[in-house]
């Protein structure tokens, strides 16, 4: 999801940062988020996206809580999810 697909609407409480930049660097972007707070990645590159790249740096970093939502902003929009 690009910056601009960002402000078009998305999942609440959400942070735009891309994934390349989340997996290179979780605990910079995740600072003061615990290791037990639920953590939802979506983007439009399904499960072999870099989401999933970004998904696997973060429980390495010690996050317990790592949702990868591969259906992507569409399809929580299409399954009746809260948006902002």
């Amino acid at each position: 999801m690009s910056g601009g697909d960002f402000g078009g609407g998305h999942l609440p409480g959400a942070r735009h940062v891309p994934a390349a930049d989340l997996a290179s660097d979780p605990a910079g972007w995740l600072s003061g988020v615990g290791p037990d707070t639920e953590i939802v990645l979506y983007g439009e590159g399904g499960p072999s996206g870099p989401d999933t790249a970004a998904a696997v740096a973060l429980e390495a970093a010690g996050y317990r809580r790592v949702v990868l939502y591969t259906a992507g902003f569409a399809g929580w929009v299409a399954a009746g999810g809260p948006v902002e």
